[in-house]
Order: C-alpha cells, then structure tokens, then sequence
C-alpha cells in the first residue's frame, strides 16, 4: 500500500509567464505558494484481476489503455507499468477551483507509482514527468507552475529559460513574515467553476499571434512578479498586498474570460471591506515549553529556545505583542492543571483518522491537523507531544569551586570523586532526596518511615558506594533519619535538586536519559511521597487502583507528569486547594500552599502499581481500545509520540488586554500549556490580501452573506510526499 499526499497551491504573481508560447521567446517568472490543501492518492497491487481506478466515477478495465481517466492511463504508460493496480484519490478542495488541483493530482499519482515501483525520485523529475503527460501527451494548454509548486511545495520563485530548464529559488523569508502572510490572507470558495485551460488556450493563442496588448501585459505582470518576490524577501507585506492588488488588475487586461461581473463585484465589496493582519492570540500568563522549563508567554525574548510539535528546539525569531479586545475561549483539557486560553482563530494541533482508514498493523495511521480554536468541540482531542529525545550520561562532574573555610582543617573534598556514575546508586539517591530529602550548607538528611528501613539501608549503601561517605542513621519514633556531613554533597543536592518544598525539581540532564534510567528515579520518588491506593466505585460496584503522587513543587510536579508521558503512562496533573489551616506567627497569618497532584488511572496505573512494586518497567496493555481512542492513549504520527487528552469544557469569555505569539524558525509551532500549537491566524487570501484596522471578521462577515465559504491554510514545505509505504 502506497499513499501519497500533494498539495495545491495559490499563484502570487507572474502567473501566465509559465506558458510555453511565452517563456519560449521571452523566459518566464513567476511567485507560487503550496498550501496545506492536498490531493491523497492511495495504490495497491490488487488481488483480482484489471485495474480499479476510483475518483469522482469508479473505472475496473483489463487493459492499461481503457482507462478513462486520462493522467492515470498516461502514468501508468509512461511508468510501463502493467501490474494490475487499485488506485484511489481523495481532494482536499474541489477540482476546477484554480488552484491547481489537476497538476496536483498528476504529481501524486506520479509520485505514489515510482514509490510502488521502488523508485526514489525527486522533485524535479516529478514537475517534469507530470509536465510531459499534461502538456506534451495530453495538450493541455496549461504553464509549468502547477506541476513545480505541487512537487517543490514551500514559498518560491521559479525562473523558466527559453529552452523550458525551470530553475526553482526558495525566498528567504523570516518565519515572523511567513506568521503574517498566514494569518493575513483569507481565501474564499466562490462556488464558481471554470475550466482554466479555456483561458490559457485563449491567451496562449494570442502570444502565437503576437498581439501587442497580451504581450505587454505579460512583461508587466512579469515585473510585478519581480517586485512580489522583492517584497517577500524584505519582510514588507503592506507593499505585497498591494502588488497582488495590481497583479490582478493588471491580468485582466488579458482577456475578457479572466473576469466576469460576478467576480468583479466580489472582488469590490472585498476591498471596501478589508482585512487585518498579525493577529497575536495568547494572553501573557500563558506558560511556554522552553529549554529551560516553563515560562511565562510574557517573558520569552528572541533567541530563546522553544520546543515545537515534534518536541525539536527551535528559536524565537520575534516575540509579537498586541492590544486585545473580544472574545476569548477557555479550554478545560482533561489531565492538564492549567486551561488553554486563546482567541478564537488560534491553531492547535490534533489527529485525524487516514482518509483511507488505512493501517499499520491493527492501528488506523494517524495524520496531523491544525485547527482554529473555536472549531473544537468538547470531547475533541488536543495533542501533548512527547519527549522522546535520548541523551546518555555515564558520569555527572562534580564542582570543585568551593572554598575551604579557614575555621577547618578537614579537606572537604576528601572522599569526593571528581565524577559521579550515573548510574542506579545515584539516580535511587537523588529520587529518594527529592522526595524525603533536606539539606543546609553543611548536611543532608533523609527522613523515612519505620517500615522504608530496607529503603534506607539501600540509601546509606549508595552514598558510600558513590562518595565513600558514612551516613548515620538513627531510628526517632516511627521515623528514621538519615544524616550525613558534607558541605560539598550538600550544596550539590541543593543545586541539583532545589532547596525547600516548593524548590523541589528533577535534575535537567535526568529528563532526557535513557527511559529505564529515568525509572529508578521516578520509582524512589515514588516510594518515598507517592501512594498507591484503592477505591470503590458505588455506581460500578467495582474497586480501582489509583497511583498519586503530591507535591508543593509545580516544576516538580509538572516534570513527574512529563517523565511518566515519557515511561508510557498517562498522567494528569491537577491542583488542590487545601484547607485554609491559618498559621499565626507574630500576629501574622500565613495562607496554605496549593498541592499539586499527578494521578495515574486505570490500566495504567494497574501497569504502574506493578513497577513501583517489583521494579520492572512493562508496556501498558490498555483494554476497550475502542472506547479509550478518542480520549486516552498515544498515538505516533510521522514518527513523533503524543498523548491524547480530551476537552473536557470551553467558555467563551470577554478579554480586553495585551496578547501574544510568537514567530518560531523552521517549524512555526510551539508547546503552550502543553498542548502543541501553532502560529496564529489560519487562512489565506487565494488571490487577493487585503490590509484594513477594522479586522478580518468584517471581510468575513461580508464575504459570508454573499455566500462565500472561507478556506483556512497554511502554507506546506514538504510538496508531493509519502505518507505511507507498506
């Protein structure tokens, strides 16, 4: 089974340069955009006989050369392919639109054979090979820009040589730039359908011709194409909406079918009633996934690293900021402590089902898809990426800064190894500091329960075995301490592990070792504070396991929900509001610190329950699969793991403040509040940007009540692509 996935694309200027009957005596240019908008083609070997060919009619022939559907027939011919084959298409946007659908679909049909033949090809075979089928085989009287846009994919220029050699640029855009062309253009769906080969015909006839008035236009749509990519490539978008303004008044010139009255009418009540751009949709206590933990959205300054969909590090290139008012939506996910609150037009990333409900072994492959916030409903899933990136450490450094205090004569240092193993001893240590552990500037202590005795014996043996230190440990009630004098040691576990309650984290390098080392710490952590416990259901009749873990820590707590994503268990994470027990001191009233809590349900925490007892790191068996797919479980898409977490509730409330995004290199994404997101403002101008103070809801609004449907995209980088190769 091959599957592949081709985008379309919005011309930008130098449309009509591309035709043979003009590079050919002149040379062409043109600015393209391939957008997330995709044509999906699906081959199989068929077990019966004759190929079975389905788009909008469904074809079953014996013979290579009935086939109606003509790109089909004449890949199948230029591939020499004669084995008997299913092939399947699905379209994102209808065909006829102008958007290039129909070089689209060449492409993909081109690039799902070579991969069922094994063959890897690139990009510009592809444009080429789907340019001979349309133009030299088939006569379309049709230009080359469809065919490249749909293979390259990405914002480029494209220079055609009088000979048809078809050099492809990629503009060097900011993605700050790519974030405003995104959420400034709006595309709208007229309904109308026409054949675009009839005005190409049309035009291609007259360039034969030579007809002064068609060739003049062409030279100038040229150079406005020139000064749309100069304006791209300068970051100034003001100038670029208006050029794609005389762009089209400009091809009109050419004949009297590029337009009609209805058109034109469109085209007016959308320049009086405009659109805004560089909308900004996060207010400032958004909390960002960075290198260095979480931060507030308000704090991240350019050139700091954040982590995007796929859980990669990225840079800020620019930090967008904005007075807002209207609405906005709060969005309650279940698991996470703290809500999404977005506008409305806001991206975030979910999955959706493969189009062909296709699968690899008993799953049904999954597929990214951004959607605007306001078109989740509750129940919906968000997606948490997963961070699955392994970096081993054999030893950890030990400072050797401190100073010896004149008062003493001991060497502090005695005993203390410049590098520490990372191994079980140091990891069962620190998990075990984390939980019941303390330390001024000259010990450390641990306090355990009576019944942990084993426990502390195992601690006391590690810190031997790791600094050749004696630990005394003294048994006070129901408690045992554990004391041991080290002014290195414990300023070390300060600095790793943080200094009171609220302090507490797991060390840095800890989040990204390897998965089994990452259990020793989580399983002493959770010896030490976590419970695993039992509850009976009255409505089911039933008991269940619960595994919590609590903490005062929120960066402790939020990295203990992270580590447990990363083991295979889905964790939520929620805060407690305890009772105001009110502490005098001094005649001073101190207020209860809140209590943070990860549980672990289910199947899950029935898996965990038996690692946390025996020691032994297992895969999670989750039953009524079913049930559980739409709420509870992770899923791998292009490589990536994520947990699914469902929405729970969404309220619309008002806002009037200051909102923000940011602009992230390469990928444009980042991680708020956990979830994967994108750059703000989805949509797109097909042909037209307009720019205005009113906002975009205006346009719109007017577009919608002469019944225009908005298409929301995003540009794609990727152009013609495998989505599946089985």
């Amino acid at each position: 089974m091959i599957i592949s996935r081709t985008p379309v694309r919005i011309p930008l200027g130098g449309g009509g340069t591309d035709l043979a009957s003009y590079y050919s005596k002149f040379g062409g240019f043109f600015v393209s955009a391939a957008i997330d908008k995709y044509n999906y083609i699906a081959v199989k070997k068929r077990f019966e006989n004759g190929f079975r060919i389905s788009y909008s009619k469904t074809e079953i022939t014996d013979r290579v050369e009935d086939i109606q559907q003509p790109i089909i027939r004449e890949a199948l011919k230029l591939l020499n392919i004669s084995d008997y084959l299913e092939i399947v298409s699905i379209a994102d946007v209808p065909g006829r639109s102008g958007l290039g659908g129909s070089s689209s679909y060449a492409v993909g049909v081109l690039n799902a054979l070579h991969a069922f033949k094994r063959e890897n090809v690139g990009a510009q075979t592809l444009a080429e090979e789907a340019c001979h089928i349309e133009i030299d085989t088939l006569k379309e009287p049709i230009g080359k820009q469809d065919q490249y846009v749909a293979s390259f994919g990405g914002i480029n220029s494209y220079e055609i040589e009088r000979d048809g050699t078809v050099h492809v640029n990629p503009l060097v855009i900011s993605p700050h730039c790519v974030a405003e062309l995104e959420g400034n253009l709006l595309l709208f769906y007229t309904g109308i359908k026409r054949d675009a080969s009839q005005i190409l015909g049309r035009q291609k006839q007259d360039e034969e011709k030579g007809i002064k008035r068609v060739i003049e236009t062409m030279h100038e749509i040229k150079k406005i194409g020139y000064k749309i990519r100069d304006s791209l490539a300068n970051g100034d978008i003001r100038s670029f909406g208006e050029l794609l303004d005389v762009h089209w008044r400009t091809k009109k010139n050419l004949s009297e079918q590029v337009s009609n009255d209805r058109i034109d009418q469109l085209y007016e009540i959308a320049k009086r009633n405009g659109a805004i751009g560089g909308k900004v949709c996060f207010p400032g206590s958004t909390f960002i996934k960075t290198k260095n933990g979480t931060k507030p959205i308000q704090e991240i300054t350019i050139d700091d690293m954040v982590y995007d969909h796929e859980h990669s590090l990225q840079h800020v290139s620019s930090v967008l900021k904005r007075h807002y008012q209207g609405k906005i939506l709060e969005i309650t996910v279940r698991g996470l402590e703290n809500k999404i609150r977005v506008t409305p037009e806001h991206p975030l990333m979910t999955t959706v089902k493969h189009p062909l409900n296709q699968r690899v072994g008993r799953k049904i492959v999954n597929l990214p898809v951004f959607k605007e916030a306001k078109e989740f409903q509750k129940g919906d899933v968000l997606l948490v990426p997963v961070n699955e990136e392994e970096v081993d450490l054999e030893d950890l450094d030990m400072p050797r800064d401190m100073k010896q205090s004149k008062y003493s004569n001991c060497d502090i240092y005695k005993g203390i190894p410049q590098k520490v193993p990372v191994d079980f001893n140091l990891l069962n240590v620190l998990g075990w500091y984390i939980a019941e552990g303390s330390a001024n500037r000259k010990q450390f202590q641990f306090v355990l329960n009576i019944k942990e005795k084993p426990y502390a014996e195992q601690i006391v043996n590690n810190i031997m075995a790791l600094f050749s230190k004696v630990v005394s440990m003294k048994t006070k009630g129901n408690s045992i301490f554990l004391t041991g004098g080290s002014v290195v040691i414990s300023n070390w576990l300060r600095e790793l592990c943080g200094h009171g309650a609220e302090n507490k984290q797991i060390p840095a390098f800890v989040m990204q070792l390897p998965r089994q080392k990452q259990a020793t710490l989580i399983r002493a952590l959770w010896l030490g504070d976590g419970a695993l416990h039992k509850k009976y259901d009255h409505r089911t009749k039933k008991s269940y396991i619960i595994c919590d873990y609590k903490t005062v820590s929120y960066r402790l707590a939020k990295q203990v929900q992270e580590l447990c994503f990363r083991l295979g268990f889905i964790a939520s994470l929620r805060k407690n509001v305890r009772s105001p027990l009110l502490i005098h001191q001094n005649k001073k009233t101190t207020s209860p610190r809140p209590l943070y809590r990860v549980s672990i349900h289910g199947e899950d925490a029935r898996t965990f329950q038996e690692f946390i007892k025996g020691g032994m790191l297992t895969k999670v068996v989750r039953r009524n699969a079913k049930q559980l797919s739409l709420r509870k479980d992770f899923i791998t898409i292009h490589g990536h793991t994520y947990a699914k977490r469902s929405i729970i509730n969404i309220m619309q409330r008002d806002f009037d403040g200051v909102v923000f995004n940011l602009a992230v290199q390469d990928s444009h994404t980042f991680i708020a509040e956990d979830v994967a997101v994108h750059n703000c403002g989805a949509g797109g101008g097909g042909f037209f940007m307009f720019y205005s103070e009113n906002g975009k809801e205006r346009l719109r609004n007017a577009m919608a009540k002469e019944g225009l449907k908005e298409v929301r995209f995003r540009f794609d980088f990727d152009g013609s692509k495998i989505l599946l190769n089985l």
